[in-house]
């Protein structure tokens, strides 16, 4: 059942008696903070309808049987006490394989696979929105993993001019998640083919032995470069000598400066899932996998950093187009991320759908986002993107 050659129950326990436990039960429950203070201070109809809303769970599921629309609420505030009496919580984030629990119990074993803020939940919209901040602004990847990321993203854009007249990016990117991917079938790789404009180069973040599945998109006119390029030519620029011809075909014939050589060549075997993410979330239009909490990952970056929503697709053809309109978090969750995570949070009101734009309804829509056509606009205009070229 343990995959680790060193056990991490130690580190469990000794966490367990020494901090608060809480043990997330993601499909049953969510937990709410400010309940009790904004029935001090609003309309108690108001309240209501906050805790509604992220209660009711379309679409439609069941537990032992019983078909349910709504979530039970933890009250966050009797769990972790008030900001008088900190409080450091646990929160235990495993699954069966850690914890020996079977499949029909992995919620019980505590697994904390969706986006936290469709789990924990402020009452006071300011309050959501400040918890939000902490998350975009204070958690982030290292220093090693964000410098090699903007050298492969320099090295990138040098290798030719962007493909769109006004982008900032001279790629797109793709996530093809191929081997250890239990969802098949939920991808097509040459839906990228879709969004890239003629003779676009195309990132490709996945863990594929050899490009050989990239082969159609190349057919296309499509230079395909992955971190493997980037490695190779860090390697070579390191040791001063010429590129291998394969990695001289896919970088343009364009050589790592020795700073970006460097930063590349730090970064650890288990570093380079994590760098693939930020190369990706900073191309002109990202292409995801469904389902895959990487592409989402992916997805939460591209709306941090300012990327249109509607510049970011999905290679499953029933939801390549999941990001064309607003939608409201729902039901597993963890397929995708939502706006609701970076629209609006640097205020005080909930986000909301911008005026004029179109509001997916899981229970009148379905779950076919590509009934409404496809965006050719939303493809092919400019993006901007908030990235440091000399952080690294």
């Amino acid at each position: 059942m343990h995959v680790a050659k060193a056990s991490c129950y130690a580190l469990y326990d000794w966490l367990d008696r020494h901090f608060h436990k809480l043990t997330p039960q993601t499909e049953t429950t969510v937990v709410l903070f400010g309940e009790a203070r904004a029935r001090k201070t609003l309309d108690a109809a108001k309240v209501d309808a906050r805790v509604a809303k992220v209660r009711h769970d379309p679409p439609e599921w069941r537990l032992e049987g019983v078909k349910r629309l709504w979530r039970d609420t933890v009250d966050g505030d009797e769990i972790l006490g008030d900001r008088t009496n900190a409080v450091v919580a646990h929160v235990r984030s495993a699954g069966w394989r850690t914890h020996g629990a079977d499949w029909r119990h992995i919620d019980s074993a505590g697994r904390l696979l969706v986006p936290f803020y469709t789990y924990v939940y402020f009452v006071d919209h300011a309050q959501q929105n400040l918890h939000k901040r902490l998350i975009r602004d204070l958690v982030r990847h290292g220093d090693r993993v964000t410098c090699a990321a903007a050298a492969v993203v320099a090295w990138l854009d040098r290798q030719a001019p962007p493909a769109v007249k006004g982008a900032d990016a001279a790629y797109s990117s793709l996530h093809e998640r191929l081997n250890d991917f239990q969802f098949k079938g939920q991808s097509n790789v040459l839906a990228a083919l879709k969004v890239l404009a003629p003779r676009e180069a195309l990132y490709v973040a996945t863990d594929a032995k050899d490009k050989s599945p990239f082969d159609g998109i190349v057919e296309k006119g499509h230079r395909v470069v992955t971190l493997e390029d980037a490695l190779v030519a860090a390697a070579s620029r390191r040791r001063n000598a010429s590129l291998p011809r394969h990695v001289a075909v896919a970088a343009n014939d364009v050589a790592m400066t020795e700073g970006e050589a460097a930063a590349v060549a730090r970064i650890g075997a288990n570093e380079r899932g994590f760098v693939d993410v930020l190369v990706a979330s900073q191309g002109r239009t990202f292409t995801g996998t469904w389902f895959s909490t990487l592409s989402t990952h992916v997805q939460r970056i591209r709306g941090y950093v300012g990327r249109p929503d509607a510049s970011t697709f999905f290679s499953e053809p029933k939801r390549w187009a999941a990001c064309q309109k607003w939608e409201e978090p729902r039901r597993p969750w963890y397929m995708r991320e939502y706006p609701t995570a970076w629209r609006d949070v640097d205020g005080r009101a909930a986000p909301a759908p911008r005026r004029g734009e179109g509001v997916y309804n899981i229970v009148q829509d379905g779950v076919d986002y590509s009934a409404g056509g496809y965006p050719q606009d939303a493809a092919r205009g400019p993006a901007r993107r908030a990235y440091r070229r000399d952080v690294y």
